[in-house]
C-alpha cells in the first residue's frame, strides 16, 4: 500500500470515527480533573500525588496551573465534536505544543531531587507522551481532512 493510501486511511479513521471524539473527551477530562485538584486541593496534589514539598509558593503555582488546566480542559471538551476547521487544527496543534513543553518538566524535577519517587513523575510523563501522540495525530488528520484528502463530509463527526 502506498504512503498516500495509508495517509487517507488514517485520516478517515481518526476523523470519521468516534476515536477523535473519545480522545478529546479523555484529554479534556484529564485536564479538567487535574486542574480541579490543583486549583481546589493543591496541597493534596503536591504532597500526596507528587510527593513534593508543600510551600506557599508551590501552592500558588499549583493553583495557577490548575486554573490554566481547567481552561484547556474546557476548551478541549467544547471542540471535541467540531468538524475539521482551521480553529480545530489550531487547538490540536497547541495541544501538541503544550504536551511537548510539559514532557521534560517532571523528569527534570526528579533528577533535581524535587520529586523523590518514580511515581511522582513517571505516570504523568507517560500521559504527556500519549497525549502528545494523540494531539499530533489529530492535528495531522484535521489538516488532511480540511485539504480534502478525506471524505469527511460523507460521515460527519456531528451526531
Amino acid at each position: 500500500m502506498e504512503l498516500a493510501a495509508v495517509a487517507r486511511v488514517v485520516t478517515l479513521w481518526v476523523m470519521n470515527t468516534t476515536l477523535h471524539t473519545w480522545f478529546l473527551t479523555f484529554a479534556g477530562l484529564v485536564a479538567s480533573l487535574v486542574g480541579a485538584l490543583a486549583t481546589f486541593g493543591p496541597e493534596v496534589l503536591l504532597a500526596e500525588v507528587k510527593h513534593a514539598e508543600v510551600s506557599g509558593s508551590a501552592v500558588v503555582m499549583a493553583r495557577t496551573a490548575g486554573v490554566l488546566l481547567l481552561c484547556i480542559g474546557g476548551l478541549t471538551l467544547a471542540v471535541r465534536r467540531h468538524p475539521p476547521s482551521p480553529s480545530l487544527e489550531a487547538v490540536m496543534g497547541f495541544g501538541l505544543a503544550v504536551q511537548l513543553a510539559l514532557l521534560p518538566i517532571d523528569p527534570a524535577a526528579y533528577r533535581a531531587g524535587v520529586f523523590r519517587e518514580l511515581g511522582s513523575f513517571l505516570p504523568n510523563t507517560l500521559l504527556h507522551l500519549v497525549l502528545a501522540l494523540g494531539f499530533g495525530a489529530s492535528a495531522w488528520a484535521v489538516r488532511r481532512a480540511r485539504r480534502g484528502s478525506a471524505l469527511h463530509t460523507a460521515t460527519p463527526m456531528h451526531p
